[in-house]
């Protein structure tokens, strides 16, 4: 219905790299794609990013306000397992910090 309208689209993703990977591919996927929002702290009560759990975090550089169309396969990144594992170990704060 978006392109029918002529609606741009603009969609959000305050999650984690699997995910914001995920709509990378929606958006270049989306002929009425305006623009991707995305949180730089994922708000877990410390200095959390959602890149924290890439192995290589060049697929997300942005040059120019613009992110490059990923050519690895699948989504284009590799989990950092370890860096998972201990994020699981420490758990999160979800309480706000004010």
């Amino acid at each position: 219905m978006y392109e029918t309208y002529d609606v741009l689209v603009a969609p959000h993703c305050p999650l984690d790299p699997i995910v914001l990977a995920t709509s990378f591919q929606l958006d270049f996927a989306i002929p009425s794609f305006l623009i991707q929002e995305r949180a730089l702290v994922i708000g877990y009560g410390d200095s959390s990013g959602p890149l924290d759990y890439l192995a290589d975090t060049t697929p997300f550089t942005f040059r120019d306000g613009y992110i490059g169309r990923p050519t690895p396969p699948d989504l284009g990144i590799t989990i950092d397992e370890n860096a998972v594992r201990a994020a699981a170990e420490r758990g999160h704060c979800w309480r706000d910090p004010v």
